[in-house]
């Protein structure tokens, strides 16, 4: 891959999260969710607001790791730890059959995602995982 092609990928993919964090940021406020959030437990919140916790956090961890790489680990590590607090609050029995085979292949990636060690040479690749998660628990969140 050329490093023109490189860039181009990283812009878009710097992009799409900036659009991703802004669409979801104003979608919480309007809801007063963070109110609710309390100690990095969700349990008072509806599941579909869990689930979009947990796809801003994925956002964020994919911005960060394109932005500034291994720079803010201890901030990508914050919300790893979060997002795995958030992923252990849902109750799979509260949620809808159309989104369980989601929810499990994401608990399993995320589970595969925090063990990956990040490296130069695989920032990027880590970075688009962490935001196709978000993209896709966005929009399969009102299913859940």
């Amino acid at each position: 891959m050329t490093n023109k092609l490189r860039n181009k990928a990283s812009l878009l993919l710097r992009n799409k999260a900036s659009l991703l964090l802004r669409n979801k940021a104003s979608l919480l406020l309007r809801n007063k969710a963070s109110l609710l959030l309390r100690n990095n437990h969700q349990v008072d919140l509806p599941i579909q607001l869990q689930i979009l916790n947990i796809s801003v956090n994925m956002a964020r961890i994919g911005e960060l790791m394109l932005k500034f790489g291994e720079g803010k680990s201890e901030l990508i590590q914050k919300f790893l730890d979060q997002t795995e607090s958030y992923l252990n609050d849902i109750n799979e029995e509260n949620v809808a059959n159309p989104f369980k085979e989601t929810l499990i292949r994401f608990n399993k990636e995320f589970r595969r995602f925090r063990e990956d060690q990040i490296l130069k040479d695989n920032k990027a690749l880590w970075a688009e995982r962490a935001i196709t998660w978000a993209d896709i628990l966005q929009i399969r969140a009102k299913l859940a």
